[in-house]
């Protein structure tokens, strides 16, 4: 008797400090994984500020609404479909915490793409590969509090916008507690175009392609449904393996994506991320660039900028349209300096909306060249 007391309480021991040491390990990670996304979002915030974008308010929002789908992935997993629509637990989450109705597509948009990306075989490669490197016992509950730790890692980091934004104003926005912005002429053809599939394979309504919502580690491309990659293992594919596509074939390329989608994408989807291959193309022949290959986080800063100095209304002038990138860009700015001698309101830059659109279809497009075999930034 005294032996199998002295058993049970062994065990209970140890038991309780592997829960502990368990415990101790995934605030390790969360921990890790908030600092990383930190400094690579304030190096980000840091390069926008020497860029002349020092408190611009839409940065502060898209931060918080990729914070905020995070925060539903850490609070409902990636296994629980979210709609966000009224009933919803995610939007009652939402409602509690005073989301202004106004970004709940957004958040939908961010929620979609990081839950896509996590339901990916090859990502649950990577989560064990975190797990080994934390030192965390391989079990399906471990993998669930691991992916948790991650999203509330980054959830963290991506919500601690004070210190990173601390020029911005809040008052000019509802998120942030101010007054809510005024309509323009083009914010209905600013939402993000619906598509006839589920919010888990949205991955055209992902978050914008930018570094501020990229973890260094972790990439959140979106990640398109497992039958058009079929049995391609992202972990397992050696980059010498990759081919460069040629840009001049990225038109091509394009309308294979079109013709993947085609049970998904309505056809102003379909139009819109023709238009957005068009002018990536024009950008990247711009500084020279021959191949996928050659891309880099420094031409997707261009392509960013190019949004911000291009005409408002360009896509619905056909005289515009016709512009090569260099050209459009130049017509933006003449109105810009024209509209600033007669105190009239710039009709230059491209609204977050239809930036966050573009940059969507950017990532759809990106990882349909990735999974075909084409040598593309991670």
């Amino acid at each position: 008797m005294a032996r199998r007391l002295n058993t049970l309480l062994a065990d209970l021991k140890l038991g309780t400090m592997a829960g502990t040491t368990t415990k101790d390990q995934l605030a390790r990670l969360c921990a890790a994984e908030r600092d990383q996304m930190m400094d690579h979002l304030d190096g980000i915030a840091f390069a926008a500020r020497r860029r002349g974008r020092p408190h611009d308010i839409t940065d502060v929002e898209m931060d918080l609404e990729n914070g905020w789908a995070y925060r539903l992935l850490e609070n409902f997993g990636s296994h629980t479909l979210l709609t966000l629509d009224d009933g919803c637990p995610g939007r009652a989450l939402l409602d509690r915490n005073g989301i202004p109705d106004a970004h709940i597509a957004n958040i939908k948009a961010d929620y979609a793409s990081a839950r896509s990306q996590f339901l990916h075989r090859g990502h649950e490669n990577r989560l064990r590969a975190v797990m080994k490197e934390f030192e965390i016992p391989d079990s399906a509950l471990n993998q669930e509090r691991t992916a948790m730790n991650i999203f509330r890692g980054r959830a963290d980091a991506l919500m601690a916008t004070d210190e990173r934004y601390p020029l911005a104003d809040s008052s000019l926005s509802e998120l942030t507690g101010g007054s809510p912005p005024r309509e323009t002429a083009d914010q209905s053809s600013d939402q993000p175009h619906q598509t006839k599939a589920s919010a888990s394979s949205a991955d055209s309504e992902a978050v914008p392609f930018r570094l501020t919502h990229t973890a260094p580690d972790l990439t959140l491309l979106s990640t398109p449904p497992e039958e058009e990659l079929g049995n391609v293992d992202f972990g397992e594919v050696a980059r010498s393996t990759l081919v460069d596509l040629p840009i001049s074939a990225f038109t091509q390329e394009c309308e294979n994506l079109v013709k993947n989608k085609k049970d998904e994408w309505e056809a102003a989807t379909a139009n819109d991320a023709r238009a957005l291959v068009r002018i990536f193309t024009g950008v990247l022949q711009e500084h020279n660039v021959a191949h996928s290959g050659q891309i880099t986080q420094y031409h997707i800063g261009r392509l960013r900028q190019h949004f911000n100095d291009i005409p408002t209304r360009w896509g619905q002038s056909s005289q515009l349209r016709a512009l090569s990138t260099a050209d459009l860009r130049k017509q933006g700015l003449q109105m810009r300096a024209d509209a600033e001698a007669s105190g009239a309101k710039s009709p230059v830059g491209l609204s977050a909306q239809t930036i966050r659109k573009h940059f969507a279809n950017l990532q759809t497009f990106l990882q349909h060249l990735r999974g075909n075999g084409f040598n593309i930034l991670d």
